[in-house]
């Protein structure tokens, strides 16, 4: 009887899921310095639940003779391209992507994949929100 009750339970659990959410580090370099390549002390980075790709993005930027790079941390739930890069004047914004929880810890240079489109508002936007604070430290 404890046999058919606990294989009808791992039907139900297997056939419904659990959940799909999974963990990623939420940060920004430019407010939390230990949000670097590596996060520092990871078990002092905020978490979000997510249920899309968690991302890392890494900023390089060119200000007159001084190259600036910036990391960023966060869930991204819809049109997060692995590999994807966005180029503007002064530098790129190049994106990670994963989905295991607090797999967003660390980035890892890739080639970027320049045959990947993004269709992300979110990732956009970042992009030109840290390309403004670059503007505004020179």
């Amino acid at each position: 009887m404890d046999s058919k009750l606990f294989l009808a339970a791992a039907v139900v659990l297997c056939t419904f899921g659990v959940s799909n959410a999974f963990m990623c580090y939420n940060c920004t370099q430019f407010f939390t310095p230990e949000c670097g390549d590596v996060l520092v002390n990871p078990e002092n980075i905020p978490q979000v639940s997510c249920s899309g790709m968690c991302a890392t993005s890494q900023t390089t930027a060119t200000l007159g003779d001084q190259e600036l790079v910036l990391y960023d941390r966060t869930c991204v739930e819809v049109g997060c391209t692995d590999g994807t890069c966005f180029d503007f004047p002064d530098g790129k914004t190049c994106y990670q992507c994963c989905n295991t929880d607090g797999c967003n810890d660390a980035y890892v240079m890739t080639t970027p994949n320049p045959n990947n489109a993004c269709n992300n508002a979110v990732n956009i936007l970042t992009t030109l929100f840290t390309l403004f604070i670059f503007k505004t430290m020179v």
